[in-house]
Order: structure tokens, then C-alpha cells, then sequence
């Protein structure tokens, strides 16, 4: 996130401007003073949004996206990325993976795709003095610049969602199951109350009760 905006009124222009706060990376607290408008401003924007991809381990080469908890985004992204075979191979994971880029849409239910990336030869000089257009390789580069154009507009040109945001007690037993919880609550950034407890008291898979 790169900072907090907040918006006093939920009306076209203030759902409109919290929209693009929100794309732009930013955390964005919208309020109106008619009951249900600022709800009714944050459905908008998320029926709007298709979904969210991000790129954020610099020039390494793309193996693929981790896909948010969503077993249900793979076969779309898997076809996807089909014809760019020879930019692979591709392996798409369903961790829920919690940074600062992708936190708002995925509480949100919206479907994230982050990319995973090889850590080398770039992740050592990521967000560090030595973070210089030196250290950028043309080539990885190119190949990452084409996954994410064409993946961006095979999401955004198909007539039909990638898939429908998720409400919200399915997105907090998601991020129960995978254990994605204890981070976001010791930071302050579980929304969600009480809902998917229920995944807590499940048996992990192979126990006895």
C-alpha cells in the first residue's frame, strides 16, 4: 500500500475517485453521511474490477501465479497463459500470499494473481541502495513485460469474469485454512470478526478425533 486516502461521499464521483485510489496501490477509506451509499459504492467497485495482477519481484522470470486461495481461478489462468508456452513452463499455486500490493482486493473477494517470480538474479538488490536500471536483464524483462500485458488483456477482453468476487465469510475461511489469519490480525488488518472460525475447528486432513 502506498498510503491512506480518505473520501467523504460515496455518490458517482466519490466511488469513481475511490476506484482509482484503490488501482493506483493506495488503502482507501470511503464514508457518506446516506446510510448503505459507501457499501453500496464498495460493490460497485468491486463488480468492476475483474481482477488484480501484480508484478512485484522486479526482473525475475515469471513461473507462474500464485492465485490467492482461488483453486477456482486455475483452469482460466492456465488457459491464459497457453499461448505463451514458450515463455514457460507455467505452474500456477493457490497459497494465499498477503503483501502490500494485493491486500485490498483480496479481502475484498476479487481475484488476485501475483506472479511468481525466480528470486535471482534480482531479489538481492530488491528495495536496496543497489536497486539501479544496471541490475535490470532486457531480456527477463521483455519476457515478464508479455506475460503481464497478455494476461492483463486476456482477463480484461473476455466477455465473461475470470471469476465472481467471493463474499466475504468465503474469503475468511479461506484465509483460515491457509493460515493466513495470525498475520493479518497481529498487524491489524483482520476485517473479517469472528467469521471463519469454523475453519479453526476442523481436523487438519489425516487426523483423528
Amino acid at each position: 500500500m502506498n498510503g491512506s486516502i480518505g473520501i467523504v461521499g460515496a455518490g458517482t464521483m466519490g466511488a469513481g475517485i475511490a476506484q482509482v485510489a484503490a488501482v493506483a496501490g493506495h488503502r482507501v477509506l470511503i464514508g457518506d453521511s446516506v446510510l448503505g451509499a459507501a457499501d453500496r459504492a464498495i460493490a460497485g467497485i468491486r463488480d468492476r474490477v475483474k481482477a488484480q495482477v501484480v508484478f512485484d519481484e522486479g526482473t525475475g522470470r515469471t513461473t507462474g501465479f500464485s492465485l490467492g486461495g482461488r483453486a477456482d481461478l486455475k483452469a482460466a489462468v492456465d488457459a491464459a497463459l497457453a499461448p505463451l508456452a514458450g515463455l514457460g513452463p507455467f505452474t500456477q499455486t493457490v497459497d494465499a500470499f498477503v503483501g502490500t500490493d494485493n491486500y485490498d482486493y483480496l479481502v475484498e473477494g476479487v481475484p488476485t494473481l501475483v506472479a511468481n517470480q525466480e528470486g535471482a538474479p534480482y531479489l538481492p538488490d530488491y528495495h536496496a541502495e543497489s536497486d539501479t536500471f544496471d541490475k535490470v536483464e532486457p531480456d527477463l524483462l521483455l519476457r515478464d513485460t508479455a506475460v503481464m500485458a497478455l494476461t492483463s488483456f486476456w482477463i480484461a477482453d473476455r466477455p465473461e469474469r475470470l471469476a465472481s468476487p467471493w463474499p466475504e465469510v468465503q474469503t475468511a475461511r479461506m484465509l483460515v485454512k491457509k493460515h493466513a489469519d495470525a498475520e493479518l490480525k497481529a498487524f491489524g488488518l483482520w476485517t473479517f470478526g469472528d467469521l471463519g472460525k469454523e475453519e479453526e475447528k476442523k481436523p487438519a486432513a489425516g487426523a483423528t478425533q
